[in-house]
């Protein structure tokens, strides 16, 4: 039986799991978190959390979170979330969650476009962290960043709790020009 040809990627995925493979053996990615518990709030209501790539990006963390031990569930708000749990609220920054805690941290407006915020707070006393974003791809991006903390973290848990918050923006608001050379008579002067 002959094999399709292996493409970089291919080859990449199966190195990384072979590492893995020899590396479970006494790895803290094998040892549950100790029952950790987070619970992800994101609101039907959200249209910006409603996209399609931000719900591509929750499912991304949950199962990160799943991969490193921790119990994971997600309800509709955060009145239905126990507050025992780490609650991460998942929204737009005009959602009606977002705006005291963005105002509370000094950052009512995400600015332009992709722009996102990972806020940490308090609801009732107990620990809580938004995911914000001022579009629905700022927004994929913030869940990602956490997403990416949880994976690389040697405690995830840790990974996601911030002494202050971070807002992030795109640095160029053009991030490429791409313009086709075609002719060498005309493109060339």
């Amino acid at each position: 039986m002959e094999h399709p040809p292996l493409s970089r990627r291919g080859f990449l995925q199966l190195s990384a799991l072979s590492i893995g493979g020899f590396s479970l053996h006494g790895s803290s990615l094998v040892q549950p978190a100790g029952g950790a518990h987070v619970v992800l709030v994101v609101s039907p209501d959200d249209r910006t959390a409603s996209a399609p790539q931000v719900q591509w990006a929750i499912r991304e963390l949950r199962q990160t979170l799943i991969d490193r031990g921790v119990s994971v569930r997600q309800v509709e708000s955060i009145e239905k979330a126990p507050a025992s749990d780490l609650r991460i609220i998942v929204a737009g920054h005009e959602a009606p969650t977002a705006g005291p805690i963005l105002k509370m941290a000094g950052a009512s407006a995400l600015r332009g476009p992709e722009s996102l915020a990972l806020v940490p707070s308090t609801h009732e006393g107990k620990p809580i962290l938004l995911a914000c974003g001022h579009d629905p791809r700022g927004l994929m991006y913030a869940v990602l960043e956490l997403a990416d903390r949880v994976q690389y973290a040697d405690k995830p848990l840790r990974a996601l709790s911030m002494a202050k918050p971070t807002l992030e923006q795109p640095l160029n608001a053009v991030r490429a020009i791409g313009r086709p050379f075609v002719s060498d008579v005309e493109d060339r002067p």
